[in-house]
């Protein structure tokens, strides 16, 4: 069986199962569908649960417009892997020393010597790696399962609850709450915070001094932009931003903070509001997603180079969340810890059984969290 506009596209594979919904009145749960990897580059094939092992050869045939019909459909996860390039780099992972507590940690992020961290019980506590001692420091009162976004740069870490409307900044150094954050609320957009390279706070369009909550400066972004997670360059005066325009459709939008011009936009995805960004050197920015449709993104990085304003060859298969440092390093629950060379597009590292919290670039040490307690890891 195959679609009845095969003749139009090049061809697209299915199982035969997800044909019987290409019709006017389709539902999503018609198309409950696997992305499954042929192991091949980025190639993938749909299939229903049942057909999740079926034999390639097997599989019907499809135009490109009915492929994305049925990849708009529930999916309902992924099996096999992309194929990538990758090579033995002689780099492993060693682990170098422990750290308390036992508790378990949400978040972490890296801060002056150690570590800013949230337990599961939403307290704020101080990892100091060169005492190994954790150091409570406050209480969030917020209900358990709410989200929560941490950001750090010393002696400052502002939290605010990722999908609502409030937030806080604390000076470490007296254990004090000196500002006071609150958004209106945004439908999809993660609250934005971060701090730029000289220690101001931007949160949402804001820029604030986090010492006094005094406002800085305003961004100048388009009425109909709402904003979303964001990113400021560690080394230069870049931020960039998740958000999105209605109807909706994603965007990633960058910012000179040294200028006083608008935002602009450097790229957009369909139905995309939100996704990894990392800073893979002073004026480059890696955006996770290829591709303009949000069903149809695949793994990898896009790269933009900001002084030159292009878009650089993309890098195939990482996954975030992502760190940088000489090379890029990735982590997810399903493939574990990678380190790829941005120049080569290569995987050089895998390591499946580790989970880092963390990485912190100037100690060049990873946190991660064991059944047996916190322990601090180098690559060499």
């Amino acid at each position: 069986m195959h679609c009845p506009h095969t003749e139009q596209g090049s061809g697209r594979q299915v199982c035969s199962h997800l044909l019987g919904g290409l019709d006017d009145n389709w539902t999503t749960e018609q198309f409950r569908h696997y992305r499954r990897f042929t192991g091949h580059s980025l190639n993938y094939v749909l299939t229903c649960p049942e057909c999740r092992e079926y034999p390639l050869s097997e599989l019907s045939w499809v135009c490109d417009p009915c492929f994305v019909e049925i990849a708009h459909g529930s999916r309902l996860g992924t099996s096999g892997r992309p194929q990538v390039a990758e090579t033995d780099s002689g780099l492993k992972l060693q682990q170098v020393d422990s750290l308390p507590p036992e508790a378990n940690l949400l978040q972490v992020v890296p801060f002056e010597k150690g570590w800013a961290a949230l337990t599961e019980t939403n307290e704020l506590i101080l990892l100091d790696s060169g005492r190994r001692r954790a150091f409570p420091l406050a209480r969030w009162e917020l209900p358990l399962y709410e989200e929560l976004t941490l950001v750090a740069r010393e002696p400052y870490v502002a939290i605010a609850s990722t999908f609502g409307t409030r937030g806080v900044v604390v000076d470490t150094a007296t254990g004090q709450v000196s500002m006071s954050l609150e958004r209106a609320p945004s439908p999809a957009c993660r609250f934005p915070l971060g701090f730029t390279r000289d220690g101001l706070l931007v949160h949402g369009p804001q820029l604030s001094d986090p010492a006094s909550g005094a406002p800085v400066k305003t961004l100048h972004n388009p009425e109909d932009f709402h904003q979303s997670s964001l990113s400021p360059s560690p080394d230069q005066g870049w931020l960039a931003m998740n958000g999105w325009v209605w109807h909706p459709m994603g965007e990633v939008r960058l910012l000179n903070l040294n200028e006083d011009r608008p935002s602009r936009a450097l790229c957009r995805r369909d139905g995309l509001c939100d996704a990894p960004l990392v800073w893979l050197g002073p004026n480059r920015l890696g955006v996770w997603g290829l591709g303009e449709l949000d069903v149809m993104l695949l793994p990898g990085l896009r790269v933009f180079d900001l002084e030159t304003q292009q878009e650089l060859s993309p890098i195939l298969g990482p996954e975030g969340p992502f760190a940088f440092d000489q090379y890029l390093f990735c982590h997810t629950t399903e493939d574990g810890f990678s380190v790829w060379d941005i120049e080569t597009g290569q995987r050089v590292y895998l390591h499946p059984q580790v989970h880092p919290l963390a990485y912190h670039p100037a100690e060049k040490l990873f946190l991660v969290q064991t059944p047996q307690g916190l322990t601090l890891n180098r690559l060499q």
